[in-house]
């Protein structure tokens, strides 16, 4: 029998968590095995090759507030560049397409009132006592559907609100609570969420973000990472924490989980988990998402007057936004289509996709869009070891039974992943920043040991 190989911490999963935290756990001198079930690494960073240039088709912004991500690429000597903002964005209204700046009225009706709004409930969950007041399990179980039903009259802000938590939250609104929902604004306002200029839309990455993730692994030991290798199961006792997967069995004194949670409870645990944490895990299915990107001659919206950027109710896709970066011979497009939507169209073909997507900018643009120049798509919900994206929302009713231990360490076992941060979460950032609090975690009970 082969002796098991022994480590001083195991890390599953090789996206930005796991890699950050394998990059950081090296440094404190520590001997550290990443295996990821995928047969890449990057988790929900990665690269797409479009006309010949290496874009993002998953993470893809950087802005204000998410200083792990600024800090982990300066390390890398990672480049940004300001997201094109030249121009008008659009709002497409059922059927109907404005410029916001154009029409005030339906701005204010469609955009501004209901961001108001829903500032004032964001308020709400600012008050000290809302963590236990019967508030709190009221919105938990509410969903975003019923309140846009009792507070929104105006059916083309309905309209509006339901593409934008299908474009920001990859789910519909019947999928989603109350509490969820207004709780992702409290540090920054839906607006900003969304704004190419002082917001989470405000940089794109030179080579890509997913590049991030290559040079994390770049700067580990050969055979560090291991590939093809999903954990099926964990046992820990008092003295160690075993993992068995398809590429063997390996022992260490700790172990950080970075896959995402509905993959991480299909893992066999023994002794079980906890049932509140279980549950927890088994109720946060990812949401769906299509994310494409096309390339054109020339960026001609922009000879049109408007930025490339536009929020859609009536189409297939929910919002297009112009990356292209600086010096591109032509103009880059990206697309999203996420919610029930991107399900209709998950098993479809390439080209199929392409002829819906084009059709749709070519609705907003004109008929320039319907000969692009290349493109390119990913399907998340497809992807074998993630099953959807951007990330996990907890279904509503949830957090009312079993509570909120998704990053609680549960023995020698700790828990990383962008839904584990308590800032960010569903961000590249929240990733990196829960990375650095579990690694924190398995070094101080390493010094103990």
């Amino acid at each position: 029998m082969n002796a098991i190989s022994k480590f001083d911490v195991i890390i599953v999963g090789a996206g930005a968590a796991g890699l950050w935290a394998a990059v950081t756990l090296r440094e404190a001198g520590k001997s550290v095995l990443v295996v990821e079930a995928g047969d890449r690494i990057g988790g929900r960073l990665k690269a797409g090759l479009l006309d010949g240039v290496v874009f993002d088709l998953g993470g893809n912004w950087v802005g204000p507030g998410q200083d792990y991500s600024y800090k982990v690429a300066a390390r890398y000597s990672m480049e940004t560049y300001d997201t094109p903002n030249v121009g008008k964005d659009l709002i497409e209204v059922n059927g109907e397409v404005f410029a916001e700046e154009g029409n005030a009225e339906v701005y204010n009706a469609v955009v501004r009132s209901p961001y108001e709004l829903i500032g004032q409930w964001v308020n709400k969950m600012r008050r000290t006592e809302f963590d236990n007041s019967p508030e709190f399990y009221v919105w938990d179980k509410a969903t975003m559907e019923t309140w846009l039903l009792e507070n929104i009259d105006d059916t083309r802000a309905y309209a509006y609100l339901t593409a934008v938590i299908r474009g920001f939250f990859t789910k519909d609104p019947c999928q989603l609570s109350m509490l969820d929902f207004f709780g992702s604004f409290l540090e920054q306002s839906i607006d900003e969420e969304l704004r190419t200029t002082d917001g989470a839309l405000e940089h794109c990455f030179v080579d890509g973000f997913h590049k991030m993730t290559v040079h994390m692994a770049e700067s580990l030991d050969k055979d560090t990472v291991i590939l093809k290798a999903p954990v099926r199961s964990i046992f820990q006792d008092n003295t160690a924490v075993t993992v068995v997967s398809d590429k063997g069995t390996w022992q260490a004194q700790r172990i950080i989980i970075t896959a995402p949670p509905p993959m991480a409870a299909q893992i066999d645990f023994t002794p079980p988990l906890p049932f509140k944490k279980s549950g927890q895990m088994d109720r946060m299915p990812m949401g769906s998402v299509i994310k494409c990107l096309l390339s054109y001659s020339s960026p001609f919206w922009r000879d049109q007057g408007y930025s490339g950027h536009c929020h859609t109710t009536s189409l297939m896709t929910n919002a297009f936004q112009d990356i292209t970066p600086p010096n591109y011979d032509g103009g880059i497009l990206v697309v999203f289509i996420g919610g029930d939507t991107s399900l209709s169209l998950s098993d479809t073909t390439v080209e199929q996709r392409r002829q819906q997507v084009t059709s749709d900018i070519a609705s907003v643009f004109g008929p320039e869009a319907l000969t692009p120049r290349d493109y390119i798509d990913n399907v998340w919900s497809v992807e074998p070891w993630i099953k959807g994206g951007y990330s996990c929302a907890v279904q509503p009713g949830s957090y009312s039974v079993f509570g909120d231990s998704l990053a609680e360490p549960f023995g020698r076992i700790h828990w990383a992943g962008t839904e584990t941060a308590d800032t960010n979460p569903g961000y590249v950032d929240g990733a990196l920043r829960s990375a650095e609090r579990a690694v924190g975690e398995v070094l101080a009970q390493l010094q103990d040991a």
